[in-house]
């Protein structure tokens, strides 16, 4: 028997060849993309493509030059689907905004919420 090849199961000499010199193909990944802009709020994109790099290109194109993205992480599967998202598409997934401690029922939110970037988070 060669050694490339795998004996089938079952009886009968039926051989199956492996092929390891083909690559697989990358699989898609939806990554998580940050822009931000001085004087605005931060805008969170979810990506599917192959390559971080690729979703940091793909964002780029809707941004400004002094716009500083970073790759933040990723989505499940699951949420994938859920999101219906089809290979190289980008949805919008957080705008940033946040509810002002002036607002109504801004009291009855947790003060994790209410805390600015880059204060101090307990």
């Amino acid at each position: 028997m060669a050694d490339d090849a795998i004996p089938a199961r079952g009886i009968g000499t039926r051989k199956v060849r492996v092929c390891q010199s083909m690559p697989k193909a990358e699989r898609y990944r939806a990554f998580l993309v940050t822009v931000l802009v001085r004087h605005q709020p931060r805008r969170t994109y979810a990506v599917l493509t192959r390559t971080p790099e690729d979703a940091l290109a793909a964002v780029k194109q809707l941004s400004t030059e002094k716009s500083k993205l970073y790759v933040v992480g990723g989505l499940s599967r699951i949420l994938v689907r859920h999101l219906k998202m089809k290979p190289n598409d980008m949805r919008l997934i957080d705008s940033g905004s946040q509810v002002p401690p002036s607002a109504p029922g801004a009291a009855s939110l947790p003060p994790s919420l209410l805390a600015t970037p880059g204060g101090d988070m307990k």
